[in-house]
């Protein structure tokens, strides 16, 4: 789902979503916090999401994400 102008936060529906391995949403107009229910996706094993200017990384999640995105590059600021 990269590349394609999806606005507003990622929605909450995704945690329930437990078989999910991959989730591209690179360079689109995603806003708010990176929600902490990614982070217990028990599969989940790539993160996408570089290039969205209005999401931000909450600190707690910065490892994880880290070592989840494979060089992904991190939302472009930190939460407050």
């Amino acid at each position: 789902m990269s590349d394609n102008r999806l606005s507003g936060p990622i929605p909450p529906e995704l945690a329930q979503l437990k078989q999910l391995r991959d989730l591209r949403r690179a360079r689109n107009q995603l806003t708010g916090k990176l929600p902490s229910f990614l982070a217990e996706l028990p599969r989940l094993e790539r993160l996408h999401i570089g290039g969205n200017p209005g999401l931000c990384l909450p600190a707690v999640l910065s490892s994880w994400f880290a070592a989840l995105s494979e060089g992904d590059p991190a939302p472009t600021f930190p939460c407050p």
